[in-house]
């Protein structure tokens, strides 16, 4: 029996990729013009009616979706689950209108998995993707849509939850609260954590101008062991014979809110008496501490709801360009943070 004809017999018969046929047959300006000559020669010389069946192939492109997000990310602490919940959430609501996820890492992308991303019609980004891959995927294959979910890209359509206004918040319960000496426990490398912050020390400066606002400042490897030991180094830096002692301090994370009232804690510093925290995301990292803490978080049902409707928009040509959804944020309030009489 003869060897069915299609973009993978023709890729072989004449030694080059699948993904090569795949442009050559579609006029992607990066093949070669004798490379694009000698695929259409085989092409007719083997009779594969190729016109044909690009709207079927475009058609079943369309409906599949690939979803990046980092191995370790995805498959972490069980209690640090944030983007695998993230991640169900995305491909339940694919599933619901009519689509197909596919999982990468793009971060450790070779050839054969940029040829399974070029069967799909669309990306959603779930984590950090390096600006060089992003350049590679975009030039090999230029009609893919992409969305951007909680990430820190900004060249695409991108979904996010209102940060500044998280840091708006997390400032007016400490003033509501008459606390006038406050500290921000954040990294800055990323935008998402500048917006928070920002928008804590603005708001906080607006509802009483004569606070103090610290900055306890750390970098944040990917190295959770790294990562901890700076986070220690800066917290002992900034409480080493200090005796003007913050009264409550917002932490831009889950895990980061954790981690500092586990150093509190140990070093006999009471929380929420002697000073109260207020964190930030819906981690379920919360859970392993005793103190309740107060933190500001979102619905991420809401965020992939989110996401992925506007990417079906997209596909439908509803919508356009590069632009910006901030989803609302609240406040779960488990008074963290003590009032202080103005007596005081």
């Amino acid at each position: 029996m003869s060897e069915k004809i299609n973009v993978r017999t023709i890729a072989k018969s004449i030694n080059v990729s699948p993904i090569t046929v795949s442009r050559a047959l579609n006029g992607h300006p990066s093949v070669k013009t004798s490379t694009r000559n000698r695929i259409l020669k085989k092409v007719n010389e083997l009779g594969y009616n190729y016109k044909a069946k690009s709207t079927t192939v475009k058609n079943r492109k369309l409906k599949n979706v690939a979803i990046h997000c980092v191995s370790d990310k995805l498959h972490g602490d069980i209690y640090f689950n944030f983007y695998g919940q993230l991640y169900f959430f995305c491909i339940n609501r694919l599933k619901m209108l009519g689509y197909t996820g596919h999982t990468f890492d793009l971060n450790n992308i070779d050839d054969e998995a940029m040829s399974e991303l070029n069967e799909c019609g669309s990306l959603v980004l779930l984590s950090k993707v390096s600006h060089e891959v992003l350049q590679s995927i975009r030039s090999n294959i230029p009609d893919l849509n992409i969305v951007s979910i909680f990430t820190e890209e900004r060249d695409f359509p991108t979904v996010l939850p209102d940060d500044i206004m998280g840091g708006e918040m997390a400032a007016d319960y400490m003033a509501e609260r008459n606390h006038r000496h406050v500290a921000v426990f954040s990294e800055l490398e990323e935008p998402c954590f500048r917006l928070r912050y920002s928008g804590f020390h603005s708001r906080m400066i607006y509802k009483c101008p004569n606070a103090t606002v610290d900055l306890i400042r750390f970098t944040n490897p990917s190295d959770r062991e790294t990562a901890d030991k700076y986070k220690i180094k800066s917290l002992d830096n900034y409480f080493e014979n200090r005796k003007d002692m913050p009264t409550a301090i917002f932490a831009t994370n889950g895990y980061s809110a954790v981690f500092l009232c586990n150093y509190l804690r140990e070093r006999g510093i009471s929380v929420p008496g002697e000073i109260g925290i207020v964190g930030y995301d819906n981690y379920d990292y919360y859970q392993v501490i005793e103190v309740p803490l107060t933190r500001i978080t979102f619905d991420l049902k809401i965020l992939a709801k989110q996401a992925i409707q506007l990417l079906d928009n997209i596909i439908k040509k509803k919508v356009s360009g590069k632009f910006t959804i901030l989803i609302p944020v609240e406040m779960i309030d488990k008074d963290s943070v003590k009032k202080i009489s103005l007596s005081e």
